[in-house]
């Protein structure tokens, strides 16, 4: 296949007329191949990294590679000056020719500085898709040689070679592929090892990398029904398990191919490589990790197609509210779109609150159907990880003795606004949590005039005056919410994306604690009559499959919690971004003259466009009043003034342009330069902060330099930065310093790699601590799980029964007969019960 590959040119024709060239050649026409019904649809992606490497093999083979001492130079004999001075490693030297991690195990090093330049190998199941190919090939050439079993006079290696020369192999390179439990399997070894065109391997330790270089494929019979019956083995569990079945790969390539065309005909768009090698990611249900303006959403199409196929409901989870499935439409519209439609876009909370709206319907006629089949998610780890946690909830207006007066939540404000901090209480802003002091607890006692804070009989004070003190120190304005003094209410801030959630409360009397401290109307708090969260929720559907440019990070969780594996799908066009170290200040002040300065500088001189990223509302207005002193004209982008986003937006990659935005220009937004904002030199991404998520400052900086353009990001760090303050980073370096020099670093940034590492540290602490946070909650929400199943199932089966005595006799012990009068009005009631329990 060698010789054809050098033939074709397959480097834009990987998918389209060549097709059934391509199969053709990797299966052979009109032979039998033991592996009938493999994947093609991975291998087309292959082939060209296959290629690389019988090149390679042509040039240096793998014995002297792995001779190779991994220093420049390293074939020849080293001189002793050489072996006492220390030559960097080149990492690149030590994988070979075959540099792609397909054909090695552990990943491939392209450099000395780490994980940077360090790509991790594919799954399993990829590298079996590689090795059936190169068995498929080594077949059709008839390169594969299956003997009954090696017998020889005497186990030396004249009688392996006299044995070697009746084969029509004529001393080319031979693989000897021996069974796990062959017959003289040890003397058989020790007669072919000395041979120096013969390699021996197990038939269970087969790589590609040994298969590629040799011409011929020697196996005896146990051996090769060892190999087959492993492919065999392979095929019946993934039948077994449809989400991971691919039961639609042999549709792969004609359905890639037509949807390939029509986007190039209807949008004069033509896919690239990439992204079809995204698009297979996508749909054997992993996460395909793409840079920003990779074209995502193109790459999806062609998944969503082929999986349509099936015949069962698709679904695409947005980010924003682009899909047909709003939440005002009406309940007959949206039952018409859920039966009718294969294809559907929505957001991750309408989807899921569909879902429990669907379980608390009280007519059979209502439900619609449920078909959790595959999902794309986009910005699939701000959904499952970052607000994984987060619960869907269905509520209802409390009654009875619960309900507290709004009066009680204004009074607990008062007495919490008297009280001192670290007297009285005190605040652990790392924990996100406060206590009250001995002194503070007598306190509160006199004002409520009880003997015991903490008696059962008091427990409504105790949890009013926990809220209200909760809210006053760990709750803001403009950074968690804002007030809309015309609807007298307050509106959350999704602290990920910088966007209003007008739908979403706090729960636990927290809303309500918020409201009375500022001054709004107190509504009334709510009871749960239905709830899951997003980790469970995605949980339900059989295939789940993903994309974002800032994944690999949390690899480890999405392959326990969801089974995904995380692969990186390179860049069409390489990233020519320059990313700066940070700028660490000392002040807040020092870095926003630093800020200030800097955008000067650029208005004077290349006037390229410029993107400053705040992580709240409030640091927004004030980085933009400072703007406005330097009669510096400028753009806001936040929560208060959303509504011209679209604007602000497109005008962003202009020259000269200045926008200072909250997260909201971080996920989803491309920022198109013009020609002569690229000519300048791209756009320049200014971080105010660093977030409290590595991943948010990565889409940040992903705004900049999208499909190979120039650009440039800087974090400007402080001191005094929440979270640096938090963790007390300032303290730590003090410690570095004389007085003298601490004088100096008033009037100049600070640079070095132990003051990033001190920076980045807070970032990681989070990471982790927020990563056992949801693996804590996924365990518990498991029991909650397995009873909400049973209740939901319970209930629709008393929706669908024809006759309630066979349903209720299954759960009762008693003797139970209903008559048909009755049927109607006690399968309204069950429900009502199932419900308020």
């Amino acid at each position: 296949m060698e010789s054809s590959l050098r033939k074709e040119n397959l480097k834009d024709k990987i998918i389209g007329k060549e097709a059934p060239k391509i199969v053709e050649l990797l299966r052979g026409k009109n032979r039998r191949d033991f592996i009938p019904h493999c994947d093609l649809g991975n291998y087309i992606v292959l082939i060209n990294a296959k290629h690389v490497a019988f090149s390679g093999n042509n040039k240096l083979d793998n014995k002297k590679y792995r001779n190779h001492s991994g220093y420049p130079g390293g074939l020849r004999e080293r001189t002793l000056r050489e072996m006492l001075e220390k030559y960097p490693r080149t990492g690149r030297a030590r994988s070979g020719s075959i540099r792609n991690p397909q054909f090695r195990g552990g990943g491939v090093a392209f450099g000395p500085t780490g994980e940077e330049n360090y790509s991790l190998s594919i799954n399993k199941k990829m590298k079996k898709k590689v090795l059936q190919s190169i068995l498929s090939e080594k077949m059709r050439d008839k390169k594969i040689i299956v003997v009954e079993k090696i017998n020889l006079d005497n186990y030396k290696t004249k009688a392996a070679t006299r044995f070697l020369d009746i084969l029509p192999t004529k001393k080319n390179k031979l693989l000897l592929v021996l069974a796990n439990n062959e017959e003289n399997k040890k003397e058989i070894i020790y007669s072919f090892r000395n041979l120096p065109y013969v390699s021996i391997t197990d038939s269970k330790l087969m790589n590609t990398s040994q298969m590629l270089s040799p011409n011929y494929l020697l196996f005896t019979h146990t051996a090769f029904a060892e190999t087959e019956k492993s492919f065999y083995r392979q095929k019946v569990q993934s039948k077994n398990k449809k989400e991971r079945a691919g039961v639609l790969d042999k549709y792969l390539i004609p359905v890639f191919a037509i949807v390939r065309e029509v986007i190039q005909r209807r949008t004069g768009l033509l896919l690239f490589p990439t992204q079809i090698f995204g698009a297979i990611v996508l749909h054997h249900a992993n996460i395909a990790q793409m840079n920003t303006g990779e074209g995502k959403t193109l790459t999806a199409f062609l998944p969503i197609c082929l999986n349509s196929l099936a015949g069962r409901s698709v679904f695409v989870i947005t980010v924003n509210d682009s899909g047909v499935n709003l939440n005002n439409i009406s309940t007959e519209e949206k039952q018409q779109l859920y039966n009718n439609c294969s294809v559907i876009y929505t957001t991750g909370s309408e989807l899921g609150f569909d879902y429990l709206r669907n379980n608390l319907v009280t007519s059979i006629q209502d439900k619609r159907k449920q078909d959790y089949y595959y999902a794309i998610i986009d910005e699939v780890d701000s959904l499952l990880l970052d607000e994984g946690m987060n619960p869907l909830i269905i509520s209802q207006r409390a009654q009875g003795s619960s309900v507290i007066n709004p009066a009680e939540y204004q009074l607990a404000t008062k007495i919490v606004n008297v009280l001192k901090e670290k007297e009285d209480y005190k605040v652990d802003q790392k924990e996100r949590e406060v206590w009250f002091t001995k002194k503070g607890i007598k306190k509160c006692e006199e004002f409520y005039q009880v003997d015991n804070l903490f008696a059962f009989k008091n427990h409504r004070y105790n949890f009013l005056l926990h809220n209200a003190l909760k809210v006053k120190h760990l709750y803001h304005r403009d950074i968690d919410y804002i007030t809309d003094r015309e609807g007298n209410r307050i509106v959350l801030i999704d602290a990920l994306t910088g966007r209003l959630v007008p739908n979403r409360v706090y729960s636990s009397g927290i809303h309500q604690a918020i409201e009375s401290k500022e001054n709004l109307a107190v509504s009334t708090k709510s009871k749960t009559i239905a709830t899951i969260t997003y980790q469970n929720f995605f949980r339900l559907f059989d295939k789940l499959s993903g994309m974002t440019g800032t994944a690999k990070s949390e690899a480890e969780e999405f392959r326990q919690v969801y089974g995904m594996e995380v692969i990186t799908v390179p860049p069409y066009r390489k990233l020519i971004r320059k990313d700066r170290d940070d700028l660490i200040f000392w002040d807040k002040e020092s870095k926003y003259r630093a800020i200030i300065k800097l955008i000067k500088k650029n208005n004077q001189t290349t006037k390229r466009p410029i993107l400053i990223g705040s992580p709240s509302v409030e640091t927004s207005e004030y980085l933009s009043s400072l703007l406005v002193e330097e009669k510096i004209v400028h753009y806001k982008l936040n929560a208060v003034n959303h509504q011209q986003e679209a604007e602000i937006v497109a005008q962003a990659g202009q020259v000269g342009s200045i926008t200072i935005s909250t997260n909201m220009a971080g996920r989803g937004t491309d920022i198109v330069l013009s020609g002569e904002s690229k000519k300048a030199g791209g756009l320049l991404v200014i971080g105010v902060e660093r977030n409290t998520s590595r991943r948010i400052d990565n889409q940040l900086r992903g705004r900049s330099g999208r499909q190979g353009d120039p650009g440039e990001s800087q974090f400007y760090v402080s001191l005094e930065d929440e979270l640096i303050k938090n963790f007390e980073i300032k303290e730590r370096i003090s410690s570095f310093f004389s007085r003298k020099q601490l004088k100096d670093l008033f009037n100049r940034p600070l640079s070095g790699k132990l003051l990033n590492y001190l920076i980045s540290e807070p970032q990681e602490t989070l990471r982790s601590f927020q990563s056992t946070n949801r693996q804590y909650v996924l365990n518990y929400d498991l029991l909650i799980t397995r009873q909400r199943r049973s209740v939901y199932n319970y209930r629709n089966k008393l929706l669908s029964a024809q006759n309630l005595t066979q349903v209720v006799k299954k759960k009762s012990k008693t003797k139970t007969e209903i008559v048909p009068i009755e049927q109607e009005y006690l399968k309204a009631r069950l429900v009502k019960e199932i419900d308020h329990f």
